[in-house]
């Protein structure tokens, strides 16, 4: 997989909302999922997430964050949804397209090794770490996927 740096390919919806891909990672026996460190909050845990871009569907969009940011490789099984986030980014705001994907490979080298921190966390225990960084989307994301509570 390529990694991809830039925004120069960023998608829009028609109203103007960046889209962002991610994905819950679930291991085999779905009773975890995989976390990583925010960039630019390090001691924050979140879903890996990116923007799609116009050349790619969004599906392939979250494979690829997925590999850039948590070294993940697996299957998707299901979409999960779409949630749109208040806030504004570059004065846009997100709508985020999330899958679950049960792992089949965790690279030891991935594009952003040196700049994040992965972690398998148990259902209560992610979902709090999302909902005290205020990352209600990704909290919502994670509730909805197939991950055993």
């Amino acid at each position: 997989m390529v990694s991809r740096k830039g925004r120069e390919n960023q998608l829009y919806t028609a109203e103007g909302e960046r889209v962002v891909a991610g994905t819950v990672i679930l291991n085999a026996t779905k009773d975890k999922t995989l976390l990583i460190s925010s960039e630019s909050h390090p001691k924050k845990w979140i879903i890996p997430k990116g923007g799609a871009e116009i050349d790619e569907t969004i599906e392939q969009s979250a494979l690829r964050e997925t590999w850039e940011e948590a070294g993940a490789i697996g299957k998707i099984t299901q979409k999960i949804g779409v949630f749109r986030d208040d806030a504004k980014f570059n004065g846009k705001q997100t709508v985020f397209h999330f899958y679950e994907l049960v792992l089949s490979e965790l690279a030891d080298d991935w594009p952003e090794k040196y700049k994040r921190r992965r972690q398998w966390m148990p259902y209560d225990e992610a979902h709090s770490a999302l909902l005290n960084n205020k990352r209600y989307q990704l909290a919502e994301a994670l509730k909805c996927s197939n991950i055993s509570r």
